[in-house]
């Protein structure tokens, strides 16, 4: 049997180092809530709940497609863009059935892999895959305070109920094994298990306060040495561990950490918790943080897709365009839809000065909307909101009372949406 050593680790409290920085950002949908929002490993898609009635989204950072998803989807996960995962109760008031279903296009139909059954975690707030082995985070409902976690290797049976003395509230991957946060009244601590072993090894064990219970803490990402790098956030306190180290870092915050997602080993993202969500970005793995922005409300969730960041803040859908830290142009002309029947044309002139025209084609009648938006997202017109029949259009936008600038206008029906660039030029 293959033995995992873990150093005697010493603990290095750091020093913050802080930068600011602002980054544009462009408004991708609005008045709808998202949460459970997770990217495909390959990070070019995003896919996030709206209702538990059976709606969702997928989301390249640019455009979004609505999808129809099981109903009561409580987590999911995604191997690709193509393939993913969904565990959803029956929505009774005691959840005492469940079911698992999977994708192969894209969410867009979902097929049964098993249940009903009587399942053993009646609210998950986390579905992962690590080393071909599927994970389940969430509580018990034999026992309410019961936060583990089930792990099968078929998605059919399912095993091991893990309580580590604490309420497991994240889950991430090791090279020879797997990391948990486990909370408890007075501490939250970092636990290792080797894979196919049942014994688990303390990495940290931090003081509980404050004394609330995170969840979806840990994350963790492959380095060039082919070990991996582990960071746990609990309260305001961010704890950084590299497989082969005897380093711990911990690094403690002025605001509370909300939310955590990782990039590769180098770049790592977090929102705060309060009411006006600001986002904190590493390009070193957590040597120095830059915060990025603030929004004037809360981060319900967010994701690391490969044209940047998309944040759910609260009814509306923010992206960034980044490459590894650095800001770049929005191709935000492209259209994720593959349908021709939409067409949403560049508006003309373009630059213009302070009237043009923007052109779209409908396929069908269609309740149509149009907006325009500063390069902040702030809604700043609405030239369409009517149903109109098929055939082409044409809607006349004067700037005259707006500064010079680059403006996004959006056309949206109830299946299509794209988004275009356009500047004003006095």
């Amino acid at each position: 049997m293959k033995k995992i050593i873990i150093l005697l680790a010493f603990i290095i409290y750091a020093n913050i180092v802080f930068s600011q920085s602002s980054w544009n950002w462009n408004l991708v949908r609005e008045g709808v809530t998202c949460w459970r929002m997770v990217s495909t490993p390959s990070s070019d898609y995003a896919f996030y709940i709206t209702s538990i009635y059976g709606n969702g989204e997928r989301n390249n950072g640019l455009n979004y497609t609505a999808l129809s998803i099981p109903e009561f989807v409580e987590s999911w996960c995604f191997e690709n863009s193509t393939t993913g995962y969904a565990y959803h109760g029956d929505g009774g008031t005691t959840y005492a059935w469940s079911y698992f279903k999977k994708t192969t296009d894209g969410g867009n139909s979902w097929l049964n892999i098993s249940g009903p059954m009587s399942h053993r975690l009646y609210y998950t707030y986390q579905f992962a895959k690590i080393n071909s082995s599927y994970y389940l985070v969430g509580q018990n409902p034999a026992y309410l305070n019961f936060r583990g976690f089930t792990k099968s290797n078929d998605l059919i049976n399912w095993y091991g109920d893990t309580l580590l003395g604490g309420d497991i509230t994240g889950i991430a991957g090791g090279t020879d094994g797997i990391y948990v946060s486990s909370w408890y009244p007075d501490s939250t601590r970092l636990m290792f298990q080797p894979f196919n072993e049942v014994n688990w090894q303390k990495i940290i064990s931090l003081p509980a306060n404050p004394p609330h219970r995170p969840y979806q803490n840990v994350v963790s990402s492959l380095m060039p040495n082919g070990k991996r790098i582990v960071f746990m956030a609990y309260g305001n306190t961010l704890v950084r561990y590299t497989e082969g180290s005897s380093a711990i870092l911990v690094t403690n915050f002025e605001k509370r950490i909300g939310l955590i997602k990782i990039k590769d080993y180098k770049i790592v993202y977090f929102t705060s918790s309060d009411s006006s969500a600001s986002v904190f970005q590493t390009k070193d793995s957590g040597d120095t943080w830059s915060q990025i922005t603030t929004f004037n409300n809360l981060c319900v969730d967010f994701s690391v897709i490969n044209n940047g960041l998309l944040l759910a803040i609260g009814s509306s859908v923010f992206s960034t365009n980044v490459y590894y830290g650095e800001e770049t142009l929005t191709p935000i002309n492209q259209s994720e839809n593959t349908t021709n029947s939409f067409v949403l044309k560049q508006n003309y002139p373009n630059p213009f000065n302070p009237v043009t025209k923007i052109s779209y084609t409908l396929p069908k009648n269609s309740m149509v909307m149009i907006k325009v938006y500063d390069i902040s997202g702030k809604h700043i017109s609405t030239l369409v909101n009517q149903k109109e029949p098929a055939g082409a259009h044409e809607v006349t936008f004067n700037g005259s009372k707006l500064s010079s600038g680059i403006y996004f206008y959006r056309l949206t029906t109830e299946n299509f949406t794209e988004t275009k660039k356009m500047t004003l030029i006095k």
